[in-house]
């Protein structure tokens, strides 16, 4: 579908996504946001759901994101494709200054798979990092297979290794250091942490819980942490449920949320409360 006027896209807008900041929100909404017109909004929808589309088969949910992200933010898509093409820039250049460990991340995969055989189901693997989920049945020789993998891989890689621990859920995760502190790139950003304790828009109960669940990915913006492990209470749903879990917590001045880089679940007061359907839906835009 060709989106040619705000009647037509309006018919098409569904709320697929509940707690999206789009949700009952149309076109013309967006534009007087932000002052412009409605064909303005409607060009940079079209560019998103382009974009959107590389991710799900599904149109309207595509429409429903791109809706979202340019709630936040009108140029969001125009930014993200600087920031795609300065990426590569930015990652060759972080290869030329920084060894990624001297190639070492095959040799640390073949030492993972070696331990799990094939008795997983899912497996990333990126710059700096290995996830490993392994299968159900296989859950409770987690702690003796993650013990195994740490004593190996530090025996070989002590260096290239900053973080390595596993969760309830079965994942299984090891975080790598390619950079040495002398050689880091600085920056004036503060830590997280202390991003954190000086927010003023974060209530200081879930400035507690976001401190408590960082990980080294974890990032703070303006009244809200991405990239968090999951809370213990929303572990037990997913494990008791048997529900997917490949997506990080988020926490803002509403609560708990589920994120994946492409879409997001509504804030919740407590972690319990975020839903099986949102669960299952987030893990799916991952």
């Amino acid at each position: 579908m060709i989106i040619t006027s705000f009647n037509e896209f309006k018919i098409q807008n569904h709320n697929l996504i509940p707690g999206g900041l789009s949700d009952h929100k149309t076109v013309k909404d967006i534009a007087k946001k932000y002052d412009v017109s409605v064909d303005t909004v409607l060009s940079k929808i079209k560019k998103g759901i382009k974009v959107e589309l590389e991710h799900t088969n599904d149109r309207k949910i595509a429409t429903e994101i791109a809706m979202d992200h340019l709630m936040e933010m009108l140029d969001y898509y125009d930014k993200l494709e600087t920031i795609e093409e300065t990426l590569i820039v930015s990652i060759n250049e972080f290869r030329r200054i920084n060894e990624l460990c001297e190639g070492d991340m095959e040799d640390m995969l073949s030492i993972v798979r070696k331990h799990v055989e094939n008795n997983f189901e899912q497996l990333h693997y990126g710059f700096d990092y290995i996830e490993i989920k392994l299968l159900e049945k296989e859950y409770e020789k987690l702690e003796k297979v993650s013990q195994d993998i740490i004593d190996e891989l530090l025996k070989k890689f002590d260096n290239c290794i900053t973080e390595v621990y596993s969760e309830e859920t079965g994942w299984f995760k090891i975080y790598l250091n390619h950079v040495e502190e002398s050689k880091m790139i600085q920056t004036d950003e503060k830590p997280i942490q202390d991003q954190i304790k000086n927010s003023k828009k974060l209530p200081n109960e879930y400035k507690e819980v976001a401190l408590k669940f960082l990980k080294t990915y974890s990032t703070y913006k303006p009244g809200r942490v991405t990239g968090l492990n999951l809370h213990p209470d929303l572990i037990k749903i997913i494990k008791d449920n048997q529900y997917p879990s490949g997506f990080d917590m988020g926490i803002d001045k509403d609560g708990y949320y589920i994120h994946t880089h492409r879409a997001r679940s509504k804030s919740h007061e407590q972690p319990n409360q975020i839903t099986a359907k949102e669960i299952k839906f987030i893990d799916s835009t991952g």
